[in-house]
């Protein structure tokens, strides 16, 4: 309150009054305040120093005191009503405001949620009655417009009630076939009521897009690549390779699972190689997404994505090869398989099944190797320093805690050495010799040549054929838990079991001293590979030589000259009701192809599998 000399005290006999110039009822509070504290002199016209209210100075106290205390207090309540009511109108307009922008949030949040759900309905829900019916025809006719797998529509910063009211959002769209689109967009609010809603309008879903407008999906889908053999004729002109390592394409229905990147009507590829590799064999599909004025013209483009077709791959197959192997098992009445690898490499050089493109057991069958497992037991006693000039009985049967073994037939050859031991496949002979070996000899032996040894035999998957990209198996050696277990494993049987993929990279391994995973596509690396001790692996050299030298069980098989083998005769369920229905395996190498074959329930692997093998390498001759 401001006092001067017209707006301050102003005295007479007659009364004082002070002017305020803020409002009435303060400079009345002012007024009656200066009188009450500072009273005048009446006969000199000024201020008594000592006069107080109610005692003696230079005149009596004025007349109508208690009139001015009234009005002092009259006066002091207005004030504080003005005052406090000026605080409440402002707490309540800070209130309502913070309450607005709550409700603008709370309303451009849930419109975006909804519409990030594809739920219009709910979006709808958020719009002006005036713009619900444009609303949701844009709505509906925009995401099928995108070709939307998912899309979220996020707020980005604060919303703004006033001036410009409504909110921005990011918009992240995965669009079929050809990937992520993103934008920024607004959505304006305007008051309703005691809340928000939004004017919609198709800007709201792209700020470029006008009535009469759309989003313009473009997909051109690329060419789908070839599998190819070593030579570079493609897999479809065998049968075999066609109807099992090839696989199937098909064009993708409503229902079907959909690789990355698919979308129905594409070609894809439901099994074998076609399926395991199609991310590489179909490339990726081009196309634009854009947005479109009335007059179909582009006005801004939201995703562009260029055509990459699909590669040709080439394996590692060998047309000639694969054809020989057909040729060599088609004579055999039997299911079977025939595989074939380079020795050097571990590259596959052909899957033969039997029937042609019926159940893959070249790479994924699994059954007791029988007698050509004696390879592998032959390295662990090498490895285990047992001497290649040993000599143990080969007796008609033999027992192992209780259990009898017996050789084929009950061949009884007496006390015989190594190499005649294993040309002959004497199984009495092998069981003596694993009591000489340490069993974590055995079973690291059996690793040694890509066996899996954990006692769940579903580990061996993959374990010798690691690095093929279809369904395999390899091989599975249980760590035996007794003698009994051992002698069995030792021959071949009991729990241990191998596909001929496997086995063939057995052979290989002593053919180059080396044990490889096979591999079938080129250019892929080479994969585990584990050295054989070289004296082992001349030794076994010499073992598998003499099983197609005269007095072998493999000697009258028509085998050409430089062949090196093992023959095997693998008892089964079904075997153990009528002994011929054992399966009938033999496994060697000659130059730089080794081989596997294997028939099942056709007897013994001298009188079928070896000379399947015999003319199979008279026709890579």
């Amino acid at each position: 309150m401001a006092l001067g000399r017209r707006q301050g005290f102003e005295g007479s006999n007659s009364g004082r009054h002070v002017a305020c110039a803020l409002c009435l009822p303060c400079r009345y509070v002012a007024i009656v305040s200066y009188r009450q504290h500072y009273p005048t002199d009446m006969t000199r016209g000024r201020l008594s120093a000592g006069a107080v209210w109610r005692s003696g100075g230079y005149g009596r106290p004025r007349r109508g005191g208690r009139r001015n205390w009234w009005l002092a207090a009259v006066g002091t309540v207005l004030a504080v009503a003005v005052a406090g009511t000026t605080l409440a109108v402002k707490a309540a307009r800070d209130r309502e405001a913070a309450r607005l922008a709550a409700a603008a949030r709370a309303t451009v949040t849930d419109f975006l949620a909804a519409w990030s759900r594809g739920d219009t309905p709910a979006a709808v829900r958020f719009v002006m009655p005036a713009t619900a019916a444009e609303a949701s025809s844009v709505l509906t006719m925009t995401r099928a417009q995108l070709h939307a797998v998912a899309a979220t529509y996020r707020l980005v910063g604060t919303v703004s009630s006033a001036g410009r009211p409504g909110g921005d959002f990011q918009a992240q769209v995965e669009v079929a076939g050809l990937g992520i689109a993103r934008w920024t967009g607004r959505v304006p609010l305007t008051r309703a009521g005691r809340g928000w809603l939004v004017p919609f309008s198709p800007a709201v879903i792209h700020p470029l897009l006008t009535k009469g407008g759309q989003l313009h999906y473009l997909r051109v889908r690329a060419a789908r690549g070839r599998l190819l053999t070593s030579g570079g004729q493609s897999l479809s002109v065998d049968a075999d390779l066609a109807g099992n390592l090839r696989g199937q394409v098909r064009t993708a229905k409503p229902g079907a699972v959909l690789p990355s990147g698919a979308v129905l009507g594409d070609d894809v590829g439901t099994s074998g190689l076609e399926r395991a590799l199609n991310s590489d064999l179909a490339g990726h599909a081009g196309g634009t997404l854009t947005v479109q004025d009335s007059g179909g013209r582009a006005v801004a483009t939201l995703l562009s994505v260029a055509k990459a077709d699909g590669a040709d791959l080439r394996t590692t197959l060998d047309l000639r090869v694969q054809r020989a192997g057909e040729r060599a098992v088609a004579v055999v009445s039997q299911a079977g398989a025939l595989v074939a690898v380079d020795t050097a490499t571990g590259r596959l050089l052909a899957a033969v099944n039997k029937p042609a493109g019926g159940l893959g057991r070249a790479i994924a069958g699994k059954g007791p190797p029988g007698s050509t497992f004696k390879i592998v037991t032959s390295a662990a006693a090498l490895i285990a320093g047992v001497p290649a000039a040993t000599r143990l009985d080969c007796s008609a049967t033999t027992r192992v805690n209780g259990r009898s073994f017996k050789n084929a037939e009950n061949e009884s050859l007496g006390v015989i050495g190594w190499s005649q031991a294993f040309a002959t496949s004497c199984n009495t002979w092998f069981v003596r010799l694993q009591d000489q070996v340490p069993r974590e000899t055995l079973t690291s032996t059996a690793a040694l040549f890509g066996f899996a040894t954990d006692t769940d035999p579903t580990t061996a998957e993959h374990a010798a054929a690691g690095l093929l990209p279809i369904r395999s198996f390899g091989g599975s050696y249980p760590t035996p838990k007794d003698r009994a277990q051992a002698a069995g494993q030792a021959i071949g049987q009991d729990l241990v079991l191998a596909s001929p993929l496997q086995m063939a990279s057995v052979a290989a391994a002593v053919a180059d001293g080396t044990w490889r995973q096979p591999r079938l596509l080129a250019g892929a690396g080479a994969g585990v590979t584990n050295p054989l001790p070289p004296e082992v692996a001349r030794t076994l050299r010499s073992f598998m030589a003499a099983v197609t030298a005269p007095g072998g069980t493999a000697a009258k098989a028509g085998l050409p000259s430089g062949t090196f083998g093992k023959t095997g005769t693998a008892e089964t369920n079904a075997s153990a009701g009528d002994p011929k229905k054992t399966d009938s395996w033999f496994i060697g190498y000659r130059g730089h192809i080794a081989f596997a074959v294997e028939f099942d329930q056709a007897g013994f692997g001298a009188d079928v599998a070896a000379p399947a093998a015999a003319r199979f390498l008279q026709l890579l001759a």
